[in-house]
């Protein structure tokens, strides 16, 4: 897995998500919105965990962004 795209709504509007494993593999992927640099998402310990400045994301919008991320690997 290189790159997930989809669509999701934030409220009454929709934005495209990106998830890029930049790092080929070790577990740490950036998450954009709108093209936009949003944070890192990571999973320690079995939690998923998002290193942002801001706080658009729920806990379980980061946790439901991480079920995405492992659905896709399994593929």
């Amino acid at each position: 897995m290189e790159r997930i795209s989809f669509s999701a709504s934030f409220g009454d509007e929709i934005k495209q998500v990106t998830i890029i494993d930049v790092n080929k593999g070790s577990g740490g992927y950036q998450l954009l919105i709108d093209k936009y640099y949003y944070g890192d998402i990571i999973k320690v310990n079995g939690e998923w965990h998002l290193h942002s400045s801001t706080n658009l994301l729920t806990l379980d919008d980061i946790q439901a962004i991480g079920e995405i991320i492992e659905n896709k690997k399994a593929l």
